[in-house]
């Protein structure tokens, strides 16, 4: 803004008359549009009145005319006009009628100036003659009586027809241009026209009679328009006047305006000091130029320009001002800081420019201010964003680039960050000085990068891709480049820029991450989405054989766990892992599918015979692993025939799920036991049949018809009583679609299903209601066991659900045995026994049913909290072949006695059997011996029999 104005120079004498002489013109210019407009308007009006003159007059004529012809035409008498119609031809000359109105109307030419020709006319048979004019007989336009008017048009016909005067417009004939006025002559009897009376005038002369007319009018005009001329002149030298005055008011307050107003500050300045008010009459330091300073106008008066300017700008200054002072240079301009009264620094642009064409001013000159110090800060900030950009470049993990739009990628400019990146130097790669950028990157990207390139130059979006470099110690990295083109004002390439960062931290994270989802990480294997892709991957070589998967379920494993801990279990598991990882070929691939399950990809298989000797060498191997943990499992086998295309995920899901039934059942066939089964449609139907069970006992649960769930009572026997003490409670189910279904089936699948919890209530509910019905009839209390899975009673609030129930069905707890299975071994002790306790603070016993199969022992049984032990049959069936001697059962009921339980022997059906325990001082005795399991009926008969018999 300084600039422009020292550039301007006030102190030249020409610029003000150069405005003036800009704004004169102006004005001038406006004043002679408005001249213009005035005449244009007068001359328009002028027009518009001369028209109205010019109808006016035409139409008095017309009416003088017409007149003049409607008082002649009735000197014509109808009788002799007939009579020369009659004899229109040459007798008519003879005619005293036709001499008498023949000199009439050569009269009436020669008396009246105005009127050319004079006649009469008539019509007959559709033809218009000229019964006499006014002109003599020998004249060239006479016309003889009876001559057929040949120009005669549709104007002089109109008035034969309507009988009205009628005058035409300018009209040409043989002999001129004529305005015509015809007087239709009528017989008044019949009201016919039998003649016309016409009068002509030339045209010229009719025209030049109506100007003349106009003349008064034209002078008229002409003396306002003289009138107006010097009204505007003496109008535009008063408003010339009153501009002249009002300027210098303008001028007054458009500098008081401008001075007091002016971002910028301005004052008037005499040598070293500031002029003051006293000495001009007005302010000479402008409000900007104090505000700047922080000083008042008052102030400035007080102190020189010298003494307020910072030390470590003065000499500049003073050197500055010297030379202006000397007439060296015209003025001068410099950045420079000022002290404030507190002290503080101001940074300025000033200008330095000296005043002309005032009186007894010489030595003035003007001093602008612009106050810079927001820039100056702005400077500084700039400065610290370069440093701090420079920084960052220089510590970019990666680099910034500039280059050209070619092949080489012929760098422009390189950052700092590029021998870390590369093992360059930038200058090794500007203008490709040692190496061409293209030659660092992967050749497999070459031709990928170009076009990429050139995609995002056409689209006009930012360029971002990943590729691979290779740096001067050949060492390969992944980079990531972000950057876009850089064009001109034609649209054209002018270079491009961005950055390259080193994303091989990532790259090698993402390769970690690519590895964790396609591998378990415990075993290293590939995982099941792994095989998942390899079935839908597969080639057309490889469907031309036969493929099969072969599942080997090792589930049971998971009871390591919970006898011998996690650890334990996933280092087997890891053993099992790497024993069948040496039965991989080219042609078999091993994949850890689920929990506990592995499943072999066989690409190629020629027979059956083939997978089952293959199915026994995985058998061996895992056999060795896990035969000290007495550990078995199950494999299972699906076939893929020839042809078979797995590239649908529907299709591979329907194989993953055949595995899985499958291997199942391998498992649960025979679980002491390695079993092989291949998958037939009959494990389909198994599955359908667990689906329908399935679905039904959900229905139960809901509590529809729940008589399908019913229980059956078997009786034990106190021995040393001989009475039935106790009954257990067995359930039963009946499907209405498969008819009763053992417990050995539909108890796993309720457990498997979670259905085990509310069915279990719904058994308890029914034990607990025959019991109550039961003690009713009783002369003495009977007991009842009910068993309860462990799924059931490790569920959060067993306790107080359980205790709830028996209190509202008005059970006692001393007369209820909650039986529990071996299996409750396999799962965590302290968990089952805070359970256990929970119960037994209330009264109630605790069995453990099936005592010394599977993982139950003494030594385990020690660690459970229990009252009762009751004893497998398998060892009461042994009772019948082994000898007294070599049988344990009486050393268990001893050895339960010392631990204080009480003993329970089930599946007794011989009275041998019965009779060896009773000697061994067991009990209770159960089984088939003492009674079946019997429906609710018959135990209450076998009670009431059992008091009858006392």
């Amino acid at each position: 803004m300084l600039e422009v104005a020292m550039n301007s120079n006030p102190s030249n004498p020409h610029t003000n008359e150069n405005d003036n002489r800009n704004t004169g013109s102006r004005q001038g210019k406006s004043k002679g549009k408005k001249v213009a407009s005035f005449v244009l308007l007068f001359l328009l009006l002028s027009m518009i009145f001369l028209g109205f003159s010019w109808s006016r007059h035409r139409q008095e004529t017309r009416m003088e005319a017409i007149q003049l012809a409607e008082s002649l035409g009735s000197i014509f008498h109808v009788e002799h006009i007939s009579s020369i119609s009659r004899e229109a031809d040459g007798a008519n000359e003879q005619n005293t009628d036709y001499q008498l109105y023949k000199r009439n109307l050569m009269q009436l030419k020669e008396t009246t100036q105005d009127i050319d020709f004079a006649y009469l006319l008539a019509e007959r048979n559709g033809e218009v003659l000229i019964l006499m004019d006014s002109e003599p007989e020998d004249s060239p336009k006479y016309s003889p009586p009876g001559q057929i008017y040949e120009e005669v048009d549709s104007t002089v016909k109109e008035p034969f027809e309507t009988g009205e005067t009628v005058i035409t417009d300018p009209v040409a004939d043989r002999w001129g241009n004529w305005v015509s006025v015809l007087v239709p002559v009528v017989d008044e009897a019949t009201g016919e026209t039998i003649a016309l009376f016409g009068m002509d005038y030339d045209a010229w002369e009719w025209k030049e009679g109506i100007l003349v007319k106009m003349i008064p009018d034209v002078v008229v005009l002409i003396s306002i328009l003289l009138l107006s001329g010097l009204f505007l002149r003496m109008r535009n030298q008063q408003n010339e006047l009153k501009r002249l005055s009002k300027r210098l008011g303008y001028d007054e307050a458009m500098f008081r305006g401008v001075f007091n107003q002016a971002p910028i500050g301005i004052a008037i300045m005499e040598g070293p000091r500031f002029v003051t008010k006293r000495e001009t009459g007005h302010s000479t330091v402008n409000p900007m130029f104090q505000s700047i300073l922080g000083r008042s106008e008052k102030e400035l008066e007080n102190v020189e320009w010298r003494t307020i300017t910072h030390p470590d700008d003065l000499p500049e200054d003073l050197d500055q001002y010297e030379k202006f002072r000397k007439g060296e240079i015209p003025g001068y301009s410099m950045e420079k800081r000022y002290v404030r009264p507190d002290g503080q620094s101001v940074w300025t642009y000033m200008v330095v420019s000296r005043l002309t064409d005032l009186p007894d001013s010489s030595n003035l000159h003007l001093c602008l201010l612009q106050d810079i110090s927001a820039r100056k800060e702005a400077e500084a900030v700039l400065e610290e964003s370069e440093r701090s950009k420079s920084l960052l470049l220089s510590n970019l993990p990666g680099m910034a680039y500039r280059c050209k739009y070619d092949w080489h990628w012929t760098m422009l400019f390189v950052s700092d960050g590029c021998y870390e990146l590369t093992g360059y130097h930038p200058d090794d790669l500007v203008q490709n000085r040692r190496v061409a950028f293209n030659q660092l990157i992967s050749p497999r990207y070459h031709r990928i990068l170009w076009e990429e390139w050139n995609q995002a130059i056409e689209q006009e979006r930012p360029f971002r891709s990943e590729y691979e470099i290779i740096t001067a110690g050949g060492e390969r990295k992944w980079v990531l480049e972000v950057g876009e083109g850089v064009l001109n004002a034609r649209g054209e390439v002018e270079a491009l820029e961005g950055i390259i960062l080193d994303i091989t931290e990532r790259k090698q994270m993402e390769e970690q991450l690519r590895y964790q989802s396609e591998h378990d990480l415990w075993t290293t294997l590939y995982n099941r989405r792994s095989l998942e892709r390899r079935l839908k991957e597969e080639d057309d070589e490889s469907l031309r054989h036969k493929r099969a998967l072969i599942a080997i379920n090792v589930s049971p494993m998971q009871l390591l766990s919970m006898i011998y801990g996690f650890d334990y279990s996933q280092k087997a598991l890891k053993s099992v892992a790497n024993v069948l990882s040496s039965l991989c070929t080219k042609d078999r691939e091993l994949y850890y599918t689920y929990e506990y399950r592995f499943v072999f990809y066989v690409k190629k298989v020629e027979s059956r015979e083939e997978l089952e000797e293959f199915t026994q060498e995985i058998i061996k191997k895992v056999k060795g692993v896990l035969a000290s943990d007495r550990i078995n499992g199950g494999i299972g086998a699906v076939e893929i025939e020839a042809r078979q295309k797995t590239d649908s995920s529907e299709f591979v899901d329907e194989l993953f799920q055949q595995l899985l039934i499958v291997s199942e059942q391998a498992v649960q066939s025979n679980e002491k036991e390695w079993q092989v089964l291949f998958f037939n449609e009959q494990m389909t139907e198994t599955i359908q049949r667990e689906e329908v069970l399935i679905q039904e006992m959900e229905d139960v649960a809901k509590g529809n018809r729940t008589d399908r769930l019913y229980l059956l009572f078997q009786p034990l026997l106190d021995v040393k009583s001989g009475r039935i003490s106790k009954f257990e409670a067995l359930a039963r189910f009946h499907s209405d679609a498969y008819g009763f279904i053992s417990p050995v089936e539909f108890i796993p699948l309720a457990e498997r299903t979670r259905l085990i919890i509310p069915l279990g209530w719904l058994i308890l509910q029914k034990a607990f209601k025959f019991l109550c019905e039961l003690n009713e009839k009783a002369e003495q209390s009977i007991a009842m066991n009910a068993n309860i899975s462990v799924i059931q009673l490790l569920k959060t609030d067993f306790i107080e659900e359980f205790i709830d129930l028996m209190q509202k069905m008005g059970v006692s707890a001393e007369n209820i045995t909650v039986e529990l299975t071996e299996s409750v071994f396999a799962t965590n002790l302290a968990d089952v026994n805070k359970v256990l306790e929970g119960l037994r603070s209330y009264g109630v016993q605790v069995a453990i049913d099936d005592f010394g199969t599977g993982y139950s022992s003494l030594s385990r049984e020690r660690d459970l909290h229990v009252d009762c032990l009751k004893i497998d049959k398998s060892f009461i069936d042994r009772l019948l072949i082994l000898d007294r001697k070599q049988t344990i059962v009486g050393d268990i009921i001893s050895m339960g006695h010392k631990m204080g339980h009480q003993v329970v022997a089930e599946g007794v059906e011989y009275e041998s059997q019965f009779d060896y325990l009773r000697e061994s001082g067991c009990d209770l005795i159960q089984g088939y011996y003492i009674g079946k399991p019997m429906a609710k009926e018959e135990a209450e008969d076998l009670i009431t029999d059992q008091w009858t018999e006392k």
